[in-house]
């Protein structure tokens, strides 16, 4: 891809995400109805404004209760 084509692309998607925060519609419709997928939206996203501290978003952390395996329960008892 040429220079002309990633600036041709990056308005197109400067375009995008400013009719997106425009729009009322959550990030799932607005994107369904682009036909373009939430991950490709999210890239572009972080490609063109990067994140608002300057530094990585935290990352999402699970938090899991341990639990024993059944039959170290049934034993327990």
């Amino acid at each position: 891809m040429d220079q002309a084509d990633r600036s041709r692309k990056c308005r197109e998607w400067t375009n995008r995400l400013s009719r997106f925060t425009k729009s009322e519609l959550s990030t799932a419709e607005f994107w369904r109805q682009e036909e373009v997928s939430v991950a490709t939206f999210y890239y572009w996203k972080r490609r063109l404004h990067g994140t608002s501290s300057g530094s990585e978003p935290p990352k999402a952390t699970v938090s899991r209760t341990p639990t024993q395996p059944a039959s170290t329960a049934r034993l327990a008892r």
